[in-house]
């Protein structure tokens, strides 16, 4: 009898093990193998022929398509797709911008009646999605980007324009933007 108890305890002990390296294999394919929603975005972007451009000066960097024109002149970088050069991507940088500041660029750039609302976490760390705030008086397109960075007080703007320039390919563009 103690040794069918003994067996019955050992049994019992593997199974338990047995469910515990289940239950961590099960956990570890979850959170490592399977792709996030924004991973795999990441992945798209990463699976298509692109570069990363970078610029100290502007104090940015972003993926583009390798086939794509970029040009700099002064604070505004310029990105051509290569089979659309009659549209492009025109990133203004500016410097010195504080949080205050935000409001004043916005009227500036856009119009009196236009203010800063608030920020929100971009998809990249330390850069913040700025939203504009909703006012019938604004006229700010749903393709204006702009950007901002508390700790290095950069701000940047574009504008994708009436239809998408890059395609599909404009929000993850957008997404791949940090300030360095």
């Amino acid at each position: 009898m103690q040794k069918y108890l003994n067996y019955l305890r050992d049994y019992k002990f593997l199974a338990g093990v047995a469910a515990l390296v289940v239950i961590l294999g099960g956990a570890f394919y979850m959170t490592r193998v399977r792709p996030t929603s924004k991973s795999n975005s990441a992945n798209v972007l990463n699976s298509l022929d692109w570069t990363t451009y970078s610029n100290d000066m502007l104090g940015f960097s972003i993926q583009v398509p390798k086939d794509a024109t970029v040009s700099k002149n002064w604070n505004v970088l310029t990105i051509t797709p290569a089979n659309n050069p009659s549209k492009s991507w025109n990133i203004q940088e500016v410097d010195n911008v504080y949080t205050g500041g935000i409001d004043a660029f916005i009227k500036t750039q856009f119009g009196k009646d236009c203010s800063f609302d608030s920020l929100k976490p971009g998809a990249q760390e330390g850069t913040f999605d700025v939203e504009i705030a909703s006012s019938p008086a604004c006229e700010v397109g749903s393709g204006t980007v702009l950007k901002y960075s508390p700790t290095t007080h950069r701000l940047a703007e574009w504008d994708l324009g009436e239809g998408t320039t890059f395609g599909d390919s404009d929000s993850q563009m957008s997404d791949s933007f940090k300030f360095l």
